[in-house]
């Protein structure tokens, strides 16, 4: 049997306020359940969290090279072709494996307005697709803890490696309707090594390198 904690003896153990347990659980980051009103939290949650990566171990993981501007490009998909402008490329290490990178952005259509979509390549492959919020930040699907090929919804286990990010509910950050209930990873308009650290754990963990 599972023991269970109380959101003050999680702070106890991340070293945080319990205000700050609260509002993860809250929001759907930190995943528990409410008994006669009260959250609780399941030890196998606190001990999956206590075995992932800390941010510090997955940027000596990943080493992103310095990007350089690069040339507009299209990408023929089966159903349509894309056009990227704004393009960067360089190089990235992931666990002493070397990757080519290239970022590139292009527009279109998406939950009922135009917007930016940034698009990672790796070794020449789409990768990982972020999209312009209304607030401005990139975001982008986070897959399922127990499915990779399905999205992360609020509430449940964060995948080992994810954590790491800022992960907030889609419906926080886009108010359009046809917005699926699920969580994104949310990034600042310039960070585009953390967005490629991410396209590599995304693609690492869904197998596709």
């Amino acid at each position: 049997m599972n023991a269970v904690y109380t959101p003050s003896e999680v702070a106890d153990v991340f070293k945080l306020k319990e205000s700050e347990v609260l509002d993860e659980l809250e929001s759907g980051k930190l995943t528990g359940f409410k008994i006669a009103g009260k959250w609780r939290i399941l030890e196998k949650t606190v001990n999956q969290l206590l075995e992932l990566p800390s941010k510090a171990t997955a940027s000596k993981n990943i080493d992103v090279s310095e990007l350089i501007a690069g040339e507009t490009f299209e990408y023929r998909y089966p159903a349509d072709t894309e056009r990227y402008e704004n393009v960067l490329k360089g190089q990235a290490t992931f666990d002493s494996r070397k990757f080519s990178i290239m970022l590139g952005i292009t527009h279109k259509k998406t939950y009922e307005r135009d917007r930016n979509h940034l698009m990672v390549f790796i070794d020449g492959y789409p990768s990982t697709d972020f999209v312009k919020s209304d607030g401005g930040t990139w975001v982008t699907l986070v897959p399922g803890s127990h499915n990779p090929k399905g999205n992360l919804r609020p509430g449940d286990s964060i995948p080992g490696g994810f954590a790491i990010f800022t992960l907030k509910p889609m419906t926080e950050l886009f108010k359009e309707k046809g917005v699926p209930n699920a969580m994104v990873a949310t990034f600042d308009n310039t960070d585009r090594s953390a967005m490629i650290q991410y396209a590599l754990l995304k693609a690492r963990y869904k197998k596709r390198i």
